[in-house]
């Protein structure tokens, strides 16, 4: 393989640094898999974090981008290209075996999250919360809130006090004759 030149432009040098391996693919049944940094910077289009110019992601068949926080087990996994459907999958991290675990697609698993805050806080509260406080003590937009409220109360998740005061349901078990556990309303 040719070295890259070192004249031209910025996204010139970056697009021919891949596209002789892009081409290796093209012409034997290969996978290359190539490992490049992301920049500090973050961006809300996660292929956006990729170091250096569009050359790099221009030149490529597909792109996978990890994105993490330091110090968190938890990670998403940006996915397109040219055959692919866009998508984000929500991974954890298991030190005992360090491999990655895929949990699923990353904005249910969000939503999961973010329901289980909602619950945390509904419980804790003694008078119910209106979605305006929910959104204040985590951070998120009221009418995210407002959404994911009308979704749990669909769901059988939280119950209306009144007009615009929430609370999480209160669940009751039974246990049947053969062992299993049943919900049986809420109080």
């Amino acid at each position: 393989m040719k070295p890259a030149s070192t004249g031209g432009s910025i996204y010139s040098i970056d697009f021919n640094s891949l596209v002789q391996l892009t081409d290796l693919t093209h012409q034997y049944p290969v996978c290359i898999m190539v490992i490049h940094h992301t920049r500090k910077a973050g961006a809300e289009d996660a292929f956006d974090t990729v170091s250096g110019s569009t050359g790099l992601t221009g030149a490529v068949d597909a792109m996978l981008v990890l994105k993490r926080s330091r110090g968190r087990a938890d990670a998403e996994m940006h996915i397109t290209g040219r055959d692919l459907e866009e998508t984000a999958k929500a991974l954890k991290f298991d030190q005992q075996t360090m491999m990655w675990e895929l949990l699923g697609e990353a904005s249910e698993v969000q939503m999961s999250v973010d329901r289980a805050a909602i619950l945390t806080l509904l419980r804790e509260s003694e008078n119910g919360m209106r979605p305006g406080q929910i959104a204040d003590y985590l951070d998120k937009t009221e009418r995210g809130i407002r959404t994911m409220l009308y979704r749990m109360l669909k769901d059988g998740q939280v119950t209306l006090l009144d007009r615009g005061l929430y609370t999480a349901r209160s669940v009751s078990f039974q246990e049947s004759p053969d062992g299993a556990v049943y919900d049986v309303g809420q109080s």
